[in-house]
Formats: structure tokens, C-alpha cells, sequence
């Protein structure tokens, strides 16, 4: 699909290679740098009590079984690697780098070596997938799969709208890499629902390119058309699916529209949300994406439109429908953006140093030197425009070690006049793996019981699929299994006769009326004592003392 000559393959494969290795560079060293956050901790907890024979179990004793292969994973590493912030971040860091060799194959057969070596580059310096990558959780397992997922649903349709009738080998070989997609798909929707989104890019695809073979072929089409009769088993399924569960699709409908009051911030439910995100996110290039779109339109019309609907449709459902918003939530649609960004940049590149050797002429006479003299000038503006653009002074930032506020706060609280005071988090588990000790907590987030079940009951004239119901004071956390205590009159009821308590919240969460009773905060404020004094990040560590010792 490019124009670069055949014989600078071997220049695309170095810098592949070296793209690769620098990739996986970022995403491998120095992963014990920065304290675990809550999410990582899951998989601690649970993977310890794997590796005990226990199952996947956290403090509390409650079964935590999402991203249940990750744990599996973590479980295993955590036995032979520590510190323990490396061990669990490991596996998603070598599954990230694993993406991007993934990444690299399916761009290498959408249009070349060039266009692996554009877009590799892009997902190994896009921020988010580094992130993750360095973030002990399951999304770059999620990642791998999509990707695999996202050549094989090409391969599936890429014939779709050929006038010649398919041969029995070619229907055969369709429903290979179409069930191959479906496979993938479900897995990965299994490690991360939010999965499925994508999925249903895919199948309006399909749809698409049942359209065009019918358009194509008329109605006998159907017979050898792997997207006609994959479409309309699609179609089945779905009414099928509705008609047999419709409490699950009630219970989804009411996820979709729902958001965990904890993640309830001001820009939770802005339409343009993703927008914003992609914004800042794509390489400065998102008011070109528009453009690649074209150019790969003008060369493969069908893979365009293909790329088109696996970005669009799941970036508009999390946009428009879904209530929670998240980069990582589309971290699955944008391969495709990267992938048509990765066309459109190689037939770029690939035109400019004929250009650049022109100029050269009266210059550079040997032809040779011509052509080298003009790729190494190609090279260079790449290179320069890539390493100004914002994501790559992101990616550095990633690689940044953060304050150990946690770590900071554990030294504070072993002097011998705080041994006695009840200890309370905003953060749970973070607060239980560092100090050693937790008693409750204050999160107001932890008050709400998910009931998943199919609830009948009507409100406002709508059926609900289960819902959050407020838990009373003192209820036993999820995680760690401590008292929830969110109000300043429950913490002087429960610990009375300790006289005083000690409570660190995360700073930013401070400010947040949906994570911290305000009352608390404003007790706090005014009554307690703020032991850190800037030296624990963002955690402020509170000494409450609000009545006389016994």
C-alpha cells in the first residue's frame, strides 16, 4: 500500500525493531517506582489468597473475581519477583509490550513495513497505553485480544463487495477468521466488558459489508456471502438474546446509564468527553484524522471504512449512552485511529523524498547519495515532529517515580503518642497494605450495596435491574472489610473512648462531596490537626482529637 521502494524494507524492519524495543523499554523498567494504587491492590490481595490456596479473596474475605486471569498471573510473579509493586505490575507490563509486536503484525497487513513502523509508533508513545501498561491490572490483557480481534474481523469482511461469486474455500476461510474474531471478542469482553462496545462495531461492519455483497450480487448472494449470513445469525442472536434474558438486558441498560457515586465528577456524563480526551491524546493530530480517513479511503475504500466504524461506533456509544467515562474505556477503538493515521503517514512520507532529491539534484550528483541524502532529510522532520508532539512528553511524565505518600504517612504515624488512635482512609487498601492497620474508613462510596439481580419492582414506571441501596453506619467495607463510618457523629460514636482518631484522605478527594461527607471535611478543617504538612504528596493526615482521654 506504500510507495517506499522495495528495497528500504530492511530500513523499515531496523526501525520497527528498535520502535519495539524502545516500547517495551518504557513500559518494563522501573516498575517498583510509585506506591500501589487501589486497583493494583485487588490483585495483590486476591492473588496472594490464590497463591494460599484461599481463592481470590481481599482482606475482607469477599471472592473478588473481575480480571480473574490477570490474578492468576499476578499470583504466579508475586511468588518469584519482588519488591511486590513490581511483581503485580510485571505481567501487565510485558502484556503491553506483547501489544505492541501484536499491533505491529496487524498494521504490517493492512499496508507494509511502513506502515508498522507509523503505527507501532504511535500506540507505544500514546500515553494511556503506557499507563496501563505500568498499572498492575487486566486492560492490556483486554488489549491484546482487541488487537488480534481487529485483523482477523478485517480478514473476515475485506472481500465484501466483490462481484465475483466466493468460492467454497474463500466462505470457508471468511467463517474461520469470523469466528476467530468472535472468540477474541468474547474473551476480551470477559476481562473487560466494556469490550462489547467494540464488538458492536465490528457487527455493524458486517452489516455494512452484507449491504455491499448484496448490492453486489443481488439476493442469491446469501449463499457464498460470509457477512450476509453472518449478519443475519448476529441479528438472531441479539432478538434471541432479548426475548430468552430480558432481565440481563434491563440490568445492562440500567449500566449503561449508570455511574458509582465514588467516579460522580463534574465531567462524568459530558458528551464530548472523549472528545477532549482525543483531543489531547492524539498526537495533535486529531483535526487530520479527518484527512487519513480520505487517504485511506482513496486507496482501500473498504479497510477505511471498516477502521471508521471499529473507532466511531464504540467512541459514540461510551459518548452518548454510557453514563461512566474513561480513556480506558475506548483503549480498544483506538488502534483503528492509529491504524488509518499509520496509512495515511507512510503514502505521506513515502511521497517526499522524491521530492527532496529533486532539490538535491544540483547538489548530490550520484544518485545513490541522492537517496540517501533525502531519506536521512525525511527522517529527520519526522523525527523532529514526533518528539515535540504532546504525547511524548507524556510518556515521560509516565515514567516518573510519585511521591510515596503513604510510605511518608507510615513514618508520621509510628510515634509512640499516635500507637493508641483508631487509624481511618479514604482509601482502603492502600492505607491497610502501607500502615499496617486500618479501623474504618471514610469513604462515602462504600455506603452503597450493588444488588445485581433482577429487581421487578417499578420506579417512576420503569422496571430497574437491581441498584445501589444505602447501607447503615458501621457497615463492613467491601475490601478491607472495616467499619464504613462517612459523618463526624458516627466516628465520635464508635471511638468515644479513644478521645481522638487519626484519618488520611487523599487530597483531591477532599474537595469532593460525593467520595467525603462535607461536614466531615469541614470538621476536620477547623477541629484537627494536619500532621503531614506537605510531606506526604497529596495525602493530608488528620489528628482528630474530640474529647478528653479517660
Amino acid at each position: 500500500m506504500t510507495t517506499v521502494p522495495r528495497r528500504w524494507r530492511p530500513v523499515a524492519i531496523a526501525a520497527l525493531a528498535f520502535i519495539l524495543a524502545a516500547g517495551s523499554a518504557i513500559r518494563l523498567v522501573h516498575l517498583e517506582r510509585g506506591e500501589f494504587l487501589d486497583d493494583e491492590l485487588n490483585h495483590y490481595y486476591a492473588g496472594r489468597s490464590v497463591a494460599e490456596g484461599h481463592g481470590p479473596r481481599l482482606p475482607s474475605g469477599a471472592l473478588y473475581e473481575r480480571g480473574a486471569d490477570f490474578t492468576r498471573m499476578a499470583a504466579v510473579v508475586l511468588g518469584h519477583t519482588s519488591p511486590a509493586e513490581r511483581a503485580v505490575r510485571l505481567p501487565s507490563a510485558v502484556l503491553g509490550s506483547l501489544g505492541l509486536v501484536i499491533f505491529a503484525g496487524v498494521l504490517w497487513g493492512f499496508g507494509g513495513p511502513w506502515v508498522a513502523v507509523w503505527g507501532t509508533l504511535f500506540l507505544a508513545i500514546y500515553p494511556e497505553a503506557i499507563r496501563l501498561s505500568r498499572f498492575g491490572r487486566f486492560y492490556t490483557l483486554q488489549l491484546a485480544f482487541g488487537l488480534g480481534a481487529l485483523y482477523t474481523g478485517w480478514r473476515a469482511l475485506r472481500n465484501a463487495g466483490a462481484r465475483e461469486t466466493p468460492s467454497r474455500n474463500d466462505v470457508r476461510s471468511g467463517w474461520l477468521w469470523a469466528l476467530g474474531t468472535i472468540a477474541l471478542l468474547l474473551y476480551a469482553a470477559r476481562v473487560q466488558v466494556v469490550s462489547l462496545s467494540v464488538a458492536s462495531g465490528w457487527g455493524l461492519a458486517a452489516v455494512v459489508a452484507a449491504a455491499a455483497d448484496e448490492r453486489a450480487r443481488g439476493l442469491t448472494a446469501w449463499r457464498r456471502s460470509v457477512p450476509i449470513q453472518l449478519a443475519t445469525l448476529g441479528l438472531a442472536a441479539v432478538a434471541l438474546l432479548v426475548l430468552l434474558f430480558p432481565e440481563q438486558v434491563v440490568a445492562l441498560r440500567w449500566l449503561a446509564r449508570t455511574t458509582p457515586r465514588w467516579a460522580q465528577t463534574g465531567e462524568s456524563s459530558l458528551p464530548l468527553a472523549y472528545y477532549y480526551v482525543l483531543s489531547d491524546a492524539a498526537f495533535g493530530l486529531l483535526p487530520l484524522a479527518a484527512a487519513a480517513f480520505v487517504v485511506v479511503a482513496l486507496r482501500n475504500l473498504r479497510l477505511a471504512l471498516y477502521l471508521f466504524l471499529w473507532l466511531a461506533v464504540p467512541v459514540a456509544l461510551h459518548s452518548l449512552v454510557f453514563a461512566w467515562k474513561g480513556e480506558r474505556f475506548i483503549l480498544l477503538a483506538m488502534p483503528a485511529l492509529f491504524a488509518t493515521l499509520a496509512i495515511a503517514a507512510a503514502a505521506g512520507a513515502g511521497r517526499r523524498p522524491g521530492a527532496v532529491q529533486r532539490a538535491l539534484a544540483p547538489r548530490v550528483i550520484d544518485r545513490g547519495r541522492r537517496e540517501v541524502a533525502a531519506a536521512a532529510v525525511v527522517a529527520v522532520v519526522c523525527l523532529a515532529g514526533i518528539v515535540t508532539l504532546p504525547p511524548v512528553s507524556a510518556a515521560r511524565k509516565a515514567l516518573r517515580a510519585q511521591p510515596d505518600a503513604w510510605r511518608a504517612a507510615a513514618v508520621i504515624l509510628r510515634a509512640p503518642a499516635l500507637a493508641s488512635a483508631p487509624i481511618g482512609g479514604s482509601k482502603q487498601l492502600p492505607a491497610r497494605y502501607y500502615w499496617e492497620r486500618l479501623d474504618f474508613t471514610v469513604t462515602q462510596g462504600g455506603l452503597e450495596r450493588w444488588t445485581p439481580t433482577f429487581d421487578a419492582r417499578h420506579q417512576n414506571g420503569e422496571a430497574v435491574a437491581g441498584g445501589y441501596a444505602a447501607a447503615p453506619q458501621g457497615t463492613p467495607d467491601y475490601y478491607a472489610g472495616v467499619p464504613v463510618l462517612t459523618t463526624p457523629e458516627a466516628i465520635r460514636e464508635r471511638f468515644a473512648g479513644s478521645g481522638a482518631v487519626l484519618i488520611g484522605i487523599d487530597g483531591p478527594e477532599l474537595n469532593l462531596p460525593n467520595i467525603i461527607d462535607p461536614e466531615l471535611r469541614r470538621v476536620l478543617e477547623a477541629n484537627a490537626e494536619e500532621l503531614c504538612r506537605g510531606q506526604c504528596g497529596t495525602l493530608r493526615l488528620f489528628h482528630w482529637r474530640f474529647a478528653p482521654p479517660p
